[in-house]
C-alpha cells in the first residue's frame, strides 16, 4: 500500500475542491498514487530533522494500515511518551484498531537484528513494520562507518522482508523507517537496497511543513500544518516523470 495513503486523507473532497488554481487535481492524484502503490515501493525511509510531527506521520501511518486490518509491527528504543498528535480526517486510534499494533521497543542494535532475524520463527506475519530513527541503531555498530552499519542493517531487513512477503497472502510486506537529515548523505546504501527516500521538512516562519516523495515515475509534495490538536493536510502537488 502506498504509504502516503496511511498518513494523509487524499480522498478529502475539501481539499480538491478548495485547492488553489493550478493545484493537482483528484484525478492526478490518484494517478500518482496508483504509481506509489507498486511493490517497487514498498520500502520507505522518511528523511528529516527530528520532530514530534514525525513520529506522528508514521504513528499514523501504523494506524491506518492496522484499521486495514494488516498486522503492523512498530518498533523503536522506548514507549512513546504520549500519543502523537492524530492526522485530521484519517483514522483514530481506537482500541478495536490497535489490537492489530504491535509496539516492540528494541534499545540495542543486537535486538533488532534478532528481530528482523527471527521472522521465520513467526506463524502471524506483519504486512508493514516500522522502525524509528534507523542511524540510532546503525551508529551503535560502528559510529566511525555508518555506511558500513547501515548497510549491515538494510541487508537484514531486506532479506527478512522479502522471507514474510513469501509467506503471506497479498506477497508484500511494507518497509517505513524514519532517519535524520544527515542519512541523506548515505543516499547511496538507502538505493542500493531499493529504499526509497521521502524528504520531511518541518514549518518555517509563516511556511506549512511539507513532505515530499520521488520515483522515476512520479513526484507527490504535500504541504500541512498543526492546527489546535490535529495536523491538517493543506495541499497536494503531483507531477508525473518520465526519467530514463
Amino acid at each position: 500500500m502506498a504509504f502516503l495513503k496511511l498518513i494523509f486523507p487524499f480522498a478529502s473532497q475539501y481539499l480538491v475542491e478548495n485547492s488553489p488554481a493550478g493545484e493537482t487535481t483528484k484525478a492526478n492524484i490518484s494517478q500518482a498514487l496508483e504509481v506509489l502503490d507498486l511493490p517497487a515501493n514498498d520500502k520507505v525511509v522518511i528523511v528529516g530533522p527530528d520532530r514530534v510531527e514525525k513520529t506522528s506521520l508514521v504513528f499514523q501511518a501504523a494506524v491506518s494500515s492496522a484499521a486495514s486490518g494488516i498486522k503492523t509491527a512498530y518498533i523503536c528504543t522506548h514507549p512513546l511518551r504520549r500519543l502523537p498528535t492524530s492526522i485530521h480526517g484519517m483514522v483514530a486510534p481506537e482500541p478495536s484498531v490497535m489490537k492489530n499494533v504491535d509496539f516492540i521497543y528494541l534499545e540495542e542494535a543486537s535486538e533488532l537484528i534478532g528481530w528482523f532475524a527471527g521472522a521465520h520463527t513467526r506463524t502471524n506475519f506483519p504486512g508493514c513494520i516500522i522502525v524509528e530513527d534507523i542511524l540510532t541503531y546503525a551508529s551503535q555498530l560502528c559510529d566511525r562507518n555508518l555506511e558500513r552499519s547501515l548497510a549491515k542493517l538494510c541487508a537484514i531487513i531486506t532479506d527478512s522482508v522479502a522471507w514474510i512477503a513469501s509467506h503471506t497472502e497479498l506477497k508484500r510486506c511494507n518497509v517505513l523507517l524514519t532517519a535524520p537529515s544527515r542519512i541523506a548523505s548515505l543516499s547511496n546504501v538507502l538505493s542500493l537496497f531499493h529504499f526509497t527516500i521521502a524528504t520531511y521538512e518541518g514549518p518555517g516562519k509563516g511556511m506549512d511543513s511539507l513532505l515530499s516523495y520521488e520515483t522515476d515515475q512520479c513526484s507527490v509534495t504535500v504541504r500541512f500544518c498543526r492546527k489546535k490538536d490535529v495536523i491538517c493536510m493543506t495541499s497536494v502537488h503531483t507531477s508525473m516523470l518520465n526519467k530514463s
